[in-house]
């Protein structure tokens, strides 16, 4: 009886944690520092990710759906020229830039090339 006790005590705060996506994220690489916005709908899956760019103070969003803890998100401004992938399966969450292409209202900031990873910090 104990060991189911334990078993239930161990797996259901992890599924709680599993899906608390919303939040201010702080991501750290080796050349830089951003800010993500993340926000979850949990009835529809989707995710909007606002992007801050500290050295220009500029923003971006981007939109997709979660899907197996990830999401692959593309421009809400333009589609396909800016898009990020989430990945909320590790321990520490891992964004990714799949793509970023110069358009009308997307900058491909500085640090923001295609496969640049970004280490995933919750602060808020």
């Amino acid at each position: 009886m104990r060991v189911i006790t334990l078993c239930i005590a161990l797996f259901f705060p992890a599924i709680a944690l599993a899906d608390d996506y919303s939040g201010v994220y702080l991501g750290t690489n080796a050349d830089s520092t951003v800010y993500f916005s993340v926000h979850h709908n949990e009835d529809d899956n989707s995710v909007i990710v606002a992007v801050l760019d500290m050295s220009s103070e500029r923003w971006n969003a981007t939109g997709g759906q979660l899907s197996m803890m990830k999401v692959t998100t593309t421009s809400i401004f333009e589609s396909g020229t800016f898009s990020l992938e989430l990945d909320f399966a590790p321990t520490t969450p891992v964004l990714t830039v799949m793509s970023c292409e110069y358009g009308a209202r997307v900058r491909c900031y500085r640090g923001f090339e295609a496969g640049t990873k970004y280490t995933l910090f919750k602060i808020l």
